[in-house]
Formats: structure tokens, C-alpha cells, sequence
């Protein structure tokens, strides 16, 4: 069994049936999981799954109910992204998602703010190799924490 998940290149088939569950300690449930599920795993996987982002996910899913997303501390993922990525998970598995990083004090490369934000910067902040929260516009930082 399984569900059909289309990504922009082609259909692929995210397996639904068997995945894994939190661990019940007392009245708690706890996740476990890892800090990714793509750099540093590649050989966990069996070949036909290490070039497919989708099968590679499914198949984590299958045996971690959880895992941590890096890549939000360095540039907001657009919608679709998380959509596909909730798409290609079972019911109940979670993402620890990271910050991003101007809203946790950090610096940014100000090509990927969300273009909103980059919108807002004065012309000399946009070719800037870092910014800190305190150099951007406030209009900049307010759009990060609305989207």
C-alpha cells in the first residue's frame, strides 16, 4: 500500500504502511529521531532509494517517528516544500523544525531572505556578505515572523 506524492520531476510512491511510532513512557510519548535524513545516512539506504528525496523520507519514516530539519535556520522554506515534505510522511510523524536564524539574534546571507524582506533592505544592506537582525529594517524582520 501506499499514497502517490507528486514532486516537480515525476510521481513517486511514499510508503504509508508500515512507519514508526513514538515510544510510550508512562503517560509520555517520545520521538526519536535524528538530526537529518539525508547528509551522512546515504549508505542506510538501500540503493534504489538514494537518489529519490521522496523515497528516501518514506523510508526514514519507516523506522524514525521524527527528525530535525536544518535547513530552516538558513532560508525559510517556501509552502509547497512543507506540504510535499508533510505529503511524503504518515499521520503523526513530526519535523523539528530549526529557527530561522534572524529570528533567533543570528546573521543571514541577505539573498535568502524571503523576497519580501529583501524588498525592504536599502540598496547597500542587499549585496552585504551577512546581516545581523540589527541591521535590517524592521518591515524586514516583520515580514520574516509573519511568513
Amino acid at each position: 500500500m501506499g499514497r502517490r506524492v507528486q514532486d516537480n520531476r515525476s510521481w513517486s510512491m511514499a510508503k504509508t504502511q508500515a512507519h514508526a511510532r513514538p515510544i510510550r513512557l508512562g503517560s509520555a510519548e517520545v520521538y526519536t529521531g535524528t538530526c537529518s535524513w539525508t547528509k551522512g545516512f546515504e549508505g542506510w539506504y538501500p540503493p534504489h532509494l538514494r537518489q529519490s528525496s521522496a523515497g528516501r523520507l518514506a523510508h526514514y519514516a519507516g523506522h524514525f517517528p521524527a527528525v530535525e530539519i536544518d535547513s530552516t535556520y538558513y532560508a525559510l522554506p517556501h509552502p509547497d516544500q512543507a506540504t510535499l515534505l508533510a505529503r511524503r510522511t504518515p499521520q503523526g510523524f513530526l519535523f523539528g523544525v530549526k529557527a530561522f536564524g534572524p529570528l533567533t539574534g543570528h546573521p543571514a546571507d541577505p539573498a535568502r531572505l524571503p523576497e519580501p524582506a529583501r524588498l525592504a533592505l536599502p540598496g547597500e544592506l542587499r549585496s552585504a556578505e551577512r546581516l545581523w537582525p540589527r541591521d535590517l529594517p524592521r518591515e524586514a524582520v516583520e515580514v520574516c515572523w509573519d511568513l
